[in-house]
């Protein structure tokens, strides 16, 4: 659909009275408050969460003897508890200590699971 011509002058002086006064409140502004140099204004960019860093995990200090529960025993390990309970006995090689119904583990018997884990260059492949 084609203007007429009444539309298109119309739209002309709509355009330049615009920009007319784009102009003039530029000029307003300019007389009311002093312009600040573009350098001095800058924006800090937000981080979304998932842009955060990080903080370092805290592990706990290990104890020399004693038991420790099945999350202390799987952060000393650097496992997640899930693979601690595949590793404990009988169907893996970690022994447990069996008080009521809760799960112990001895730090010492987890030193010698690690060393029995432990692949050294001359030990043989089990791959």
């Amino acid at each position: 659909m084609q203007p007429t011509k009444r539309e298109a002058e119309a739209a002309t002086k709509l355009g330049q009275a615009i920009l007319e006064f784009v102009t003039a409140v530029g000029e307003g502004n300019d007389g009311r408050r002093p312009q600040r140099p573009r350098e001095e204004v800058r924006v800090q960019p937000q981080l979304q969460p998932w842009q955060q860093p990080r903080p370092a995990p805290v592990v706990p200090e290990p104890k020399e003897a004693g038991l420790i529960g099945l999350r202390g025993a799987a952060e000393y390990l650097g496992v997640s508890t899930r693979l601690l309970h595949q590793l404990t006995a009988p169907r893996g090689a970690i022994p447990v200590v069996k008080i009521s119904h809760r799960v112990m583990y001895d730090m010492n018997d987890l030193r010698t699971a690690v060393q029995r884990m432990k692949i050294t260059p001359n030990s043989p492949s089990t791959a």
